[in-house]
């Protein structure tokens, strides 16, 4: 592929490697030191030049010798002069500047230009700020005025690059890193070296990448350089000279003008090419309803009738009917239940209606100039896939609140429990959706695509008695003989491929348990580049998903769960979760900025992994091994010192041991749960006191001490009572209170008649809030089950008087 003739830096990633600064001068009239030129300089200061240690022994023996470090590293890498082609090309804007190099070559520039314009500089040891404005640099091995005196041999460390990289890799600017190099225009390496870093570890082999990838090199390129970099993309001989030429001649491209320009967006286009597209044949619907995977324009073609997808007409006009009355709409539904297709038909209605509907790619930096763009638009509909979306660029688009509308998928429980969080970042008024229950008219389309397919539908109950939900007939449809036989087959080339079981594993109890994190997770958890495994057995791993620059994004949890359960099995799935779990709590521990994306995700992926609920889900609860598995994953995660720490980790143990009729023990690790808490800063105990709440009112009468002190009782009820007016936790006081009259049954006669008294009081307290509640929430959360059970409870009360 050519060299581009055309680009616009201020789209485009630059990064500078140890070549780049070859041709610049430091203070000692040299050039900064590159690969093990550093180690030499430290043992020509004592003189011990072919002396056979590495770069930290050699510091440390030189320090030992009086050698000043601090002075040497000034010395070596400030630089004080550079060249006509360094100055062209560091002196366009540039989307991001990436660095490798320890110098301060960009930083020199900017204050030798004199054009009174700063570039930001960061060091991976700053904090990462929530606003990140373009043309920054970020150097990504460490930094020469991050060194001082006191840290001068730590810093050293850094210019090892096992470490260096290390370092980088688990940094919080990581994400920006590859959030940057997902929305560039073009990449640039200029002067790349192997010693720079292992172009492995940094970069994927996904053509989407590749192809906007350049390597800026010098003729002659070594064959084994070349090997290094095949793959990862394109290789110019044109060197820095040529290069800057091409600087000089770029040109910043005009506004943008078009949906089509737009990076951080896709325009959905129901008429994309306005070719006819064939209708879906009978294994492609087999295919979108086992794997998830299916094609836009199949969708497009076929909606609203159900040939392909379930067109959920009395759900559709619930939510058109929503959006008349709504700045935001809330797609939220349990795993699995059809949000993103939904999502889909509803801009394929909105589409059709006249309105301009696009998407946010996620893990997407949006240049200004998109938002300037779609901030013009009329009756422009933005779509997100997840509110962690919504939460990363908040900022960004608010721009867009008076123009625009949103519309965002959710998990039901999340939405539930971020009430609060989510009227914060939202536009109001804001609308909500459930798309969990099938309606009969839903139930009867499923039915009949099966049949016209081709597929048998034996042992799937329509009838709406008891499964109710998209996500039970899916279920039902994979374990049915013939799906499952013919998924295996399809998926078989896989299971011999260790490195490739290892990523489709554990991509799948990622999705499993709706965790969103790029693929630098997936990364540190099997070592190595996902898509350049899966690559080998691509069309066997496309049963999964699709391959992208940001994630592996799996088309169903569904279909994932079932490849865990028949082929990964209850001891590989826990495996997975507890990589994943300890890899969330160290980047928990290592987020310095506790707003960032990373943070976040790092934050919300523990979380999910701990909770006993979802894991033993996962493995089945009626599985005679899922006891044992979930008390060994429960074990080897309190070895770990970050999550032995972690309120919430004790809390789930405790449920779990609550669930074994193991009381004594439920409470032990509830009270520990309290004391982590205690030394948690900003930590709320909300979830700690409805699970201690209903610890005491479930537990058998005279069973190791319960209830025990009372005070202890009404105090938690107190508590849980004012959470039914957080909207953020109304949905756990809810459900706990309906324990009360399993307590009263048991303990109301061996109570006094002055606690018996003060019970009742409570009780008639929360009956009256619940009567209270505005009707859309006693709906939404059925408390009326709720109050009938607290109202039963004083009835059993008063008997005992």
């Amino acid at each position: 592929m050519q060299f581009p003739e055309i680009f616009d830096t201020e789209r485009c990633l630059l990064f500078l490697g140890s070549g780049f600064s070859a041709a610049a001068t430091n203070k000692r009239s040299g050039s900064p030191p590159v690969g093990n030129g550093l180690q030499k300089a430290i043992l020509s200061e004592i003189e011990e030049e072919h002396a056979d240690i590495d770069l930290k022994d050699a510091a440390s023996y030189a320090a030992s010798r009086g050698v000043n470090l601090y002075g040497l590293l000034h010395d070596l890498f400030v630089i004080t002069g550079l060249n006509e082609d360094q100055k062209t090309i560091l002196g366009k804007r540039w989307r991001r500047i990436y660095t490798t190099n320890y110098d301060d070559a960009v930083e020199f520039f900017e204050k030798d230009s004199g054009t009174g314009s700063r570039r930001l500089s960061f060091s991976i040891d700053d904090d990462r700020p929530r606003k990140f404005p373009s043309n920054t640099v970020v150097h990504l091995h460490g930094y020469i005025h991050a060194c001082d005196k006191k840290n001068v041999l730590s810093q050293l460390v850094l210019d090892h690059r096992s470490y260096a990289e290390q370092a980088a890799l688990e940094s919080p600017w990581w994400d920006q890193f590859e959030r940057d190099v997902q929305g560039a225009e073009w990449i640039f390496f200029v002067g790349y070296n192997l010693n720079d870093f292992a172009v492995a570890k940094y970069l994927t082999k996904d053509p989407r990448i590749s192809q906007k990838t350049r390597f800026i090199l010098r003729d002659p390129v070594s064959d084994y350089l070349l090997d290094r970099l095949e793959g990862y993309g394109s290789v110019d001989t044109i060197s820095t000279s040529g290069f800057a030429d091409a600087c000089a001649n770029a040109k910043t491209r005009d506004p943008i003008s078009d949906f089509h320009q737009l990076n951080a967006f896709r325009l959905i286009d129901p008429y994309k090419d306005n070719k006819a597209v064939a209708r879906p044949t009978p294994v492609e619907i087999e295919t979108f309803l086992t794997r998830g995977n299916y094609n836009f324009q199949s969708l497009s073609s076929t909606y609203p009738k159900a040939e392909f997808a379930l067109p959920r007409g009395s759900k559709m006009k619930e939510a058109v009917e929503a959006l008349s009355v709504s700045k935001t709409l809330l797609l939220h539904s349990r795993t699995a239940n059809g949000k993103s297709i939904f999502a889909d038909m509803l801009s394929l209605e909105l589409s059709a209606a006249g309105k301009s509907c696009v998407r946010y790619t996620s893990h997407s930096d949006i240049p200004p100039s998109e938002i300037e763009f779609l901030s013009q638009i009329n009756d422009l509909v933005v779509f997100f896939r997840t509110y962690d979306d919504v939460v990363a660029v908040s900022d960004e688009v608010a721009q867009l609140r008076e123009n625009a509308t949103f519309i965002v998928e959710i998990n039901t429980g999340t939405d539930q429990v971020r009430r609060s969080e989510v009227h914060s970042f939202l536009p109001s008024p804001i609308g909500r959706l459930d798309l969990n229950p099938l309606e009969r008219q839903d139930r009867q389309d499923f039915g009949e695509l099966l049949s016209r397919s081709g597929i048998p539908s034996d042992g799937i109950d329509l009838s709406g008695t008891g499964r109710t939900e998209l996500r039970d007939h899916l279920v039902d449809l994979l374990n049915s003989p013939y799906i499952k036989e013919r998924l295996n087959n399809a998926i078989k080339p896989l299971l011999d491929d260790k490195e490739a079981m290892k990523i489709i594993a554990t991509a799948c109890v990622m999705r499993a348990f709706s965790i969103h994190v790029g693929t630098d997770f997936i990364r540190a958890i099997t070592g190595g580049d996902p898509y350049d495994i899966l690559l080998k057995n691509e069309v066997a791993a496309l049963e999964f998903g699709a391959l992208s620059p940001d994630a592996l994004a799996l088309h169903s949890a569904v279909f994932g769960e079932f490849f865990l359960k028949e082929h990964v099995g209850a001891r590989g799935i826990i495996s997975v979760i507890c990589r994943l779990a300890i890899e969330a709590a160290k980047r928990k521990k290592n987020g310095a900025n506790l707003s960032s994306q990373r943070s976040r995700e790092a934050r919300k992926a523990l979380g999910a992994l701990l909770q006993y609920g979802r894991v033993s889900s996962l493995l089945g609860s009626a599985a005679p091994e899922t006891q044992k598995s979930i008390t060994d994953l429960y074990e080897t995660l309190r070895d770990n010192i970050i999550i032995n720490d972690e309120p919430l980790f004790w809390l789930q143990y405790s449920i779990f041991m609550q669930d074994l009729g193991n009381y004594g023990m439920a409470r032990n690790h509830l009270e520990t749960a309290y004391l982590r808490a205690e030394a948690t800063e900003g930590f709320r105990t909300y979830q700690l006191d409805t699970n201690y709440l209903k610890l005491i009112l479930q537990a058998p009468a005279g069973e190791d001490d319960f209830p025990g002190d009372t005070e202890i009782l009404f105090d938690l009820i107190d508590k849980v009572h004012d959470m039914l007016s957080a909207p953020d936790h109304r949905i756990h006081a809810i459900r706990v209170l309906e324990d009360i009259k399993v307590f009263c049954a048991k303990n109301g006669a061996d109570l006094t008649d002055g606690e018996r008294q003060r019970l009742s009081i409570q009780c008639l307290g929360i009956v009256g809030t619940l009567e209270a509640l505005d009707i859309g929430i006693k709906t939404e959360f059925e408390t009326d089950r709720s109050k009938a059970a607290v109202e039963e409870a004083v009835a059993l009360l008063a008997t005992y008087s």
